[in-house]
């Protein structure tokens, strides 16, 4: 995690939260996804803000798995990142 992105004219350096310090070209981040569930709703999937999985990324239909954007283990989501 980034705690002090500094923009620079030829790219990017970014102080990591353990100190270590990066450069890069470009920076990407995605905020604000929200899992698309319809498919899973329709299978009739046991669904919250997410696919709801078990720590062994099992859906409540024993042949089914979900992992990624979609799953949320435990009533977390996957893929959400905490901005400190």
């Amino acid at each position: 995690m980034c705690s002090s992105p500094q923009a620079y004219f030829r790219g990017l350096e970014a102080q990591l939260v353990n100190g270590e310090t990066i450069q890069g070209d470009i920076a990407l981040a995605a905020l604000g996804l929200k899992a698309n569930i319809r498919l899973a709703e329709t299978a009739g999937l046991a669904v919250e803000r997410g696919i709801s999985v078990s720590r062994h990324l099992q859906t409540s239909n024993k042949y089914i798995f979900a992992l990624g954007d979609c799953a949320e283990v435990d009533g977390h989501q996957l893929f959400l990142w905490h901005l400190s």
